[in-house]
């Protein structure tokens, strides 16, 4: 491309040249003649001037007069008179208009016709007899002998100077045209090394663009005007290994709704579909297949056409800082709820005991029939009792005293209280329990409430008949203790918040049950895991690590406030 531009530059230049050529010799060959035709006029007039001397040498004027004189004396008319004098001059005229014959000469006694309508270099001298006009010598010259000489001296020099136009034109043209192929063999040469180095550099340039591509930790795709995939980093490929195991080479070139089809996405509603259609999408959030994105797509569009040839889509997991801001959120409601609950607990215990003490004395002395109403008063005085407790279960910020314990021990020793609430609601029991599991370092305290709690929660969302299972199973790192229930089920929408505190969907529940079991779990290195399916039941899978060392909370005065992980607690004012 350089080549051709360099080659068009001197052909224009040769172009420019020729035209100034042109104009200069059309310029001289006019000059040219219209000087020839004035020297030609000069010389015309200078001409007239000496034949004008040469008649009137000849032409002796007494000798004329004398003759006009004596044939005026004749008693004959003008037109008579004046052929008489131009026969007697007309030998001298014609001696002279030979010697002349480019002029034309004479002595007219009568106006010459025509010769006022017809451009002439004329010389005349009137002849006058008795005082009136008879005549005139006259000597003139035609210019329309002048054009005629003009137009072969134009003629002979316009074709001169046509065979030095062409002759300039072609030496020209030569020189032009060995001076183009040798600088554009030279340009040429140059551009091609230029352009070797330009190439060499984008290749550089563009594989330190494809390193640092394939470096960054967020997913990068490229597709093509086709929507099939142009490119890809490592980060995304390995976000697609998450799925199937696809090489990179089997990935290029696959369709991005081929495979949006086999991870359950519909394409036509995608994001990635609507940046395929010329939509720029910036820091657009999504959560899906259990992640949660912020999306950013761009179409490559072509500005001639306005054609998408394709799209470059980047995609950035923000699913661990959801969860911390997730987690921060509830323990900012912990922190809440510690403070109230430190603030309230004594002052709830302190007038709840009171009145326990003295509805029991009441309770001895009453009648027979109305025990049952006492036995109503301590029954809610106790279930004051729990809330305070699960309050404080949230908030305490106290060493958790474990001991080596097997879990399975904890779990038979429940089993009576378990069987007697399932019976009361036509529930069955199942229990499941490994063999010889390993001892764990355990609260056995927490453990039955966390039991408990997730127990009589099942068999709150059981119909009778329904079935409740308990099961342990050893892992190599640690015991899996799960309790599943056949009953409503849990809302997909609704699994990320029961573990939230105050959230509940039972109309007496007070939405602290999940959560203090979930802040048992963790106080033991743990997690819980809920698996539910809408009528079918819930599952709650809680893994107790092999913790061969505890991280121990540090006492802080002020409200006990707790958070959890990883078996240490750190504590919050």
């Amino acid at each position: 491309m350089f080549c051709l531009h360099r080659l068009n530059i001197m052909w224009k230049a040769y172009l420019i040249v020729s035209v100034v050529i042109t104009i200069a010799a059309a310029a001289i060959a006019g000059y040219l003649i219209a000087e020839k035709k004035n020297v030609l006029i000069t010389n015309k007039q200078i001409g007239l001037l000496k034949l004008a001397s040469t008649l009137e040498r000849k032409l002796n004027a007494d000798d004329l007069t004398k003759d006009i004189s004596r044939v005026n004396g004749l008693a004959i008319n003008q037109a008579e008179k004046a052929a008489i004098l131009n026969n007697l001059y007309e030998p001298l005229l014609l001696e002279t208009a030979k010697e002349n014959p480019e002029y034309d000469i004479g002595i007219s006694f009568d106006k010459p016709a025509g010769w006022e309508e017809q451009s002439v270099l004329y010389i005349s001298h009137p002849l006058y007899i008795d005082g009136q006009f008879s005549g005139h010598m006259r000597a003139g010259y035609m210019l329309d002998y002048l054009d005629k000489e003009i137009g072969q001296y134009t003629t002979t020099l316009l074709t001169l100077v046509f065979g030095v136009w062409v002759l300039l034109m072609s030496l020209l043209y030569l020189v032009f045209y060995k001076f183009t192929i040798e600088s554009s063999r030279l340009s040429c040469l140059t551009s091609d090394a230029e352009a070797e180095g330009r190439e060499a550099i984008d290749r550089q340039a563009s594989s330190k663009l494809a390193c640092l591509i394939d470096l960054c930790p967020l997913p990068i795709i490229e597709l093509d005007d086709n929507g099939c995939i142009a490119n890809l980093n490592k980060a995304m490929q390995d976000l697609y290994n998450r799925y199937f195991t696809y090489s990179r080479e089997v990935l290029i070139g696959e369709s991005i709704q081929a495979l949006s089809s086999q991870l359950g996405i519909e394409y036509k509603k995608s994001f990635i579909a609507r940046v395929m259609d010329g939509q720029e999408i910036r820091n657009e959030y999504l959560r899906q297949l259990g992640y949660d994105w912020i999306l950013n797509g761009i179409p490559i569009i072509n500005a001639d056409t306005g054609r998408v040839n394709g799209a470059i889509a980047i995609y950035h997991d923000i699913s661990e800082a959801e969860k911390t801001k997730q987690e921060m959120a509830r323990l900012e409601s912990l922190n809440a709820i510690g403070e109230t609950a430190a603030s309230m607990a004594h002052e709830l215990r302190n007038p709840a005991c009171a009145i326990r003490g003295f509805v029991e004395l009441l309770q001895r002395k009453c009648r027979e029939d109305q025990q049952e109403y006492y036995g109503i008063i301590l029954e809610e005085l106790d279930r004051m009792n729990g809330i305070i407790e699960d309050f404080l279960s949230l908030t305490r910020n106290r060493l958790i005293d474990k001991t080596p314990l097997d879990i399975n021990e904890v779990l038979r020793s429940l089993y009576p209280l378990i069987l007697s609430d399932a019976l009361k609601n036509g529930i069955e029991l199942e229990y499941n329990l490994c063999e010889k599991a390993e001892a764990l370092r355990l609260n056995p305290r927490e453990i039955r409430q966390l039991v408990l709690n997730l127990a009589r929660n099942g068999i709150d969302a059981m119909s009778p008949r329904g079935i409740l299972r308990i099961s342990t199973e050893k892992t190599m790192s640690g015991i899996n203790l799960i309790i599943q229930d056949t009953g409503t089920g849990i809302q997909p929408e609704l699994l990320n918040k029961i573990f939230e505190p105050f959230y509940t969907s039972k109309q007496n529940g007070t939405g602290l049950g999940l959560a203090v079991c979930r802040n048992i779990i963790e106080g033991h290195a743990g997690t819980i895991k809920v698996e539910s399916e809408v009528d079918k039941g819930t599952t709650f899978i809680m893994f107790f690590p092999n913790v061969k060392e505890e991280c121990c909370r540090l006492p802080k005065s002020g409200p006990e406030v707790g958070i959890y992980s990883m078996g240490c607690e750190m504590t919050t004012p």
